[in-house]
């Protein structure tokens, strides 16, 4: 009866150890997707602020043809 007792309460050990490893894989799984979410929205922002610009230029290089053809 006491090994029993024992053995239940080194797998309850056990278990709650691997309860304890699963639970820290999560956090530092949510911890890297927050980071990645960070550095993704970051991307987008530069992404949209580049293609502003490249708009811009666009219609800066279209005036300046226009102005050339009509010379």
């Amino acid at each position: 009866m006491r090994q029993s007792a024992d053995l239940q309460a080194e797998g309850a050990t056990r278990l709650a150890e691997r309860v304890q490893l699963l639970e820290s894989t999560v956090d530092a799984t949510h911890a890297e997707r927050k980071q990645l979410d960070q550095e993704l929205a970051i991307a987008k922002e530069e992404s949209s602020s580049r293609s502003i610009e490249i708009s811009r230029l666009t219609t800066l290089l279209d005036n300046a043809r226009a102005k050339v053809s009509f010379s």
